[in-house]
């Protein structure tokens, strides 16, 4: 999910700058929005962890179900 950028978070937050350009970084945000927030739950209730590309669930595991709030905050911020 959006943990792929939780570099380029720590890197700005630290004052190291640019590790990942800028249109990568909308890509990611803009998959991740479109996929883990839009495909679930009609976009109301926020990321699911685990959602395939056709909007399915996933349920290899208890936490892949569940909606993370946490890990997504931070990723306006990229």
């Amino acid at each position: 999910m959006a943990e792929q950028l939780a570099g380029q978070w720590y890197a700005a937050l630290t004052g190291l700058g640019d590790l990942v350009p800028k249109p990568m970084r909308l890509s990611a945000l803009h998959k991740v929005y479109d996929t883990n927030v839009r495909k679930f739950a009609r976009g109301e209730m926020g990321a699911v962890s685990g959602i395939g590309p056709d909007g399915a669930l996933l349920h290899s595991n208890p936490q892949i179900e569940e909606v993370w709030t946490g890990p997504l905050l931070p990723s306006p911020a990229t």
